[in-house]
């Protein structure tokens, strides 16, 4: 089955720079191209240590895909009031708290991105996490940028992305539609 997210009451893609292929508890991410999926192994890397971290069942350099144990979708459980773990919100924040605590920045921290796997939250798209002081140039990411999120990709210094204020925008504007202002507690 084809991996999507629910965005305004209809199922569309996940994501820009891969598509998703989910079958029984596998999901499998194909990227565009090598940028992308080098940025995933990098996220990946980044959270090695991490109890949120998703088990990682495949990496195929070849087919720029990366396959990882699957659960619930926090999206669709959302979406489709699904039951969740009783602490989920605990657990999503827990996990947004390590992160900044670890210098690490998801500049796409969706619902979406959240699986749970045996009542346990887990990490996906990985490619956008990037440290606090990353040096990534805007033009890597220019042709990703829609009309919708150009005001928080507005943090540019000298042809560089402002990664801490990316972040920052990301969480006080609720660019993740998160119920309420959960995020920002």
């Amino acid at each position: 089955m084809k991996y999507f997210k629910y965005y305004n009451d209809w199922p569309g893609p996940t994501s820009l720079v891969h598509t998703g292929e989910l079958i029984e508890n596998k999901l499998t991410l194909t990227f565009n191209d090598h940028t992308w999926f080098d940025r995933e192994l990098k996220g990946i890397g980044m959270l090695s240590d991490k109890e949120y971290l998703p088990n990682v069942l495949d990496v195929n350099v070849s087919k720029l895909s990366i396959t990882v144990e699957h659960g619930i979708n926090l999206n669709h459980a959302l979406y489709e009031k699904l039951k969740l773990p009783e602490n989920w919100k605990q657990q999503v924040l827990d996990v947004v708290k390590d992160l900044e605590e670890s210098l690490i920045y998801k500049l796409n921290l969706y619902p979406h991105t959240f699986i749970f796997v045996n009542d346990k939250v887990k990490l996906i798209d990985l490619y956008a996490c990037a440290g606090a002081h990353e040096k990534i140039k805007y033009n890597t990411i220019e042709s990703l940028v829609q009309p919708s999120s150009k005001e928080r990709f507005k943090f540019v210094k000298d042809d560089y992305l402002e990664i801490d204020k990316i972040y920052q925008y990301t969480k006080i504007n609720n660019a993740g539609d998160w119920e309420g202002d959960m995020l920002n507690g």
